[in-house]
């Protein structure tokens, strides 16, 4: 849902709008309704604990979804991408990083 106007500090600067989640809504024919937060930024230390963006869902089955997203830590704010799982699209679950900056298939 967009970056919020909760101050975050990433070293000695304080950045307003940086905290982002991910955010899931519903088309009642007529207009978006029921917004909610389907995956919050991380916790503290995380490797997502600035923010998460950019979700992509696949479908796999009728209980298999998966969300494949990127996030950005607090201590080297490097962008990494992650996995998240869910049996009905609406209540995620993270599985955690899938692609890093390390990783051997870094481009």
């Amino acid at each position: 849902f967009g970056g919020s106007r909760e101050p975050f500090t990433m070293g000695s600067r304080e950045i307003l709008g940086v905290r982002q989640s991910i955010g899931i809504a519903f088309w009642n024919g007529s207009a978006w309704t029921d917004r909610q937060i389907a995956l919050e930024h991380g916790p503290p230390g995380s490797w997502d604990e600035v923010f998460v963006a950019s979700p992509q869902v696949v479908k796999h089955s009728p209980t298999d979804w998966r969300m494949y997203y990127h996030g950005v830590g607090r201590e080297d704010r490097r962008f990494r991408i992650g996995l998240a799982t869910s049996a009905d699209g609406i209540q995620w679950m993270r599985q955690g990083v899938i692609l890093g900056p390390n990783d051997a298939s870094d481009a």
